[in-house]
């Protein structure tokens, strides 16, 4: 029965996705994809890891499959040595922030990852990409907290589900959903 019951809050919350903006997130990549222009990820604990399933998928699935796209990705959240230094040296609240900042690109697209859409190295992270002019994406749950309230993605995929699992499910099946889609010409 209890088996049942997630399928169904999964189901739910995956209907809950605005197609329209999903659409919109498939073709903000393709375009900047096609201008070789860098995709950057990241998230926190689940959502990190998320990010680097979306990494490795954009990178090698895309690529791997009759696709006409060669996407280059950057994951944030993959170099621990880099993530403890600015933890320690600034905040953690400014790990994925500097990095951005720091980033040698005029273009780039950043893909914000954050269940609860409250951690504020998410929220620090999007508001440097806003200043350094780059495109964003962002993958919320719940009521899509700062992340949400503040606009700060040019396209926002809000899972609505108060439930860690079931956000983390939907972002995961959404990603398998968004590589299948860019895998085909």
């Amino acid at each position: 029965m209890l088996l049942k019951e997630y399928f169904d809050d999964l189901t739910k919350a995956i209907e809950s996705v605005d197609e329209n903006e999903l659409n919109n997130f498939i073709d903000i990549i393709r375009y900047h994809v096609k201008h070789k222009f860098p995709i950057v990820i990241f998230g926190n604990g689940g959502s990190s890891a998320i990010s680097e399933h979306l990494s490795c998928d954009f990178m090698k699935c895309i690529r791997d499959s009759n696709s006409d796209l060669e996407p280059y990705v950057i994951n944030l959240s993959s170099n621990v040595s880099t993530m403890t230094a600015l933890s320690n040296d600034f905040s953690y609240e400014d790990a994925y922030a500097k990095q951005i900042e720091w980033m040698p690109f005029k273009h780039a697209l950043i893909i914000a990852i954050s269940s609860s859409g409250k951690s504020a190295n998410i929220v620090k992270a999007l508001e440097k990409s806003s200043e350094r002019g780059y495109n964003s994406i962002g993958l919320v749950g719940f009521d899509g907290g700062e992340v949400k309230n503040k606009n700060l993605c040019n396209c926002l995929i809000h899972v609505k589900s108060n439930d860690y699992g079931i956000v983390e499910d939907s972002h995961h099946i959404l990603m398998h959903y968004i590589s299948k889609k860019l895998s085909k010409k």
